[in-house]
């Protein structure tokens, strides 16, 4: 029986995608043994930091004492005590053991269609960016290859995982299906991803399974 991947894999994965999206809009920021941090502002529905293990040192918790209001703090393992911090919502890690999946859906490519893409997500504009597709470690996925997207999501490759992300879909049966091309995309690789707690149904029916707490955090 194959291995459920640890939480520290999990949130370097994520951490990993966040710092691909950043570095596609030319933003700088870093990452050391325990935190990665956005040295600016970060884009919508995503935050400053991200814990990459449950305690941090000095250095990093100064850096996140130093943030300025509304900025979020993901907190891979609802470890943290800050104050001065509110949580914005408690979520929880999932996986999923490595599948066939389905490769009808397809890979966005080309500027038009990421654009095409964004509007169907409804995040808005000024999240991603263009350079974000010469990333291979990144594959924005739609389904169904050919016609309107119906549903998208966004996958990475890193830690030895495969990260499922920004999951969108006009009914349960297209989102099912974008999830069964990630699990395509992901091969031998376990599929890694959070749901705030108590909206996990597509992933529970995907076959995602538990695997730890996390908690959004925000500055007040």
């Amino acid at each position: 029986m194959l291995a459920a991947p640890t939480r520290e894999q999990a949130a370097r994965n994520n951490a990993l995608w966040c710092d691909s999206v950043l570095r596609a809009l030319g933003r700088p920021r870093d990452i050391d043994a325990g935190l990665w941090f956005s040295a600016v502002p970060a884009p919508r529905f995503y935050p400053r930091a991200v814990t990459l293990v449950p305690e941090l040192d000095a250095g990093a918790l100064a850096r996140l004492a130093a943030l300025e209001s509304g900025e979020a703090v993901k907190d891979s393992f609802a470890s943290l005590r800050l104050e001065g911090f509110e949580t914005l919502f408690d979520a929880t890690w999932y996986w999923r053991p490595p599948a066939k999946g389905d490769a009808t859906g397809g890979v966005i490519e080309t500027a038009a269609d990421l654009a095409a893409w964004v509007e169907v997500w409804g995040g808005g504009p000024g999240v991603f960016a263009p350079p974000l597709l010469e990333d291979s470690s990144v594959a924005l996925l739609r389904w169904p290859a050919d016609g309107p997207t119906r549903s998208g999501c966004a996958a990475n490759r890193a830690a030895g995982v495969v990260g499922l992300s920004n999951l969108f879909g006009a009914d349960a049966a297209a989102r099912a299906a974008v999830i069964e091309a990630a699990a395509a995309f992901a091969g031998d690789e376990a599929l890694v991803c959070y749901e705030a707690d108590g909206e996990a149904g597509d992933l529970l029916s995907a076959g995602f399974r538990p695997l730890g707490p996390l908690r959004v955090l925000t500055r007040l």
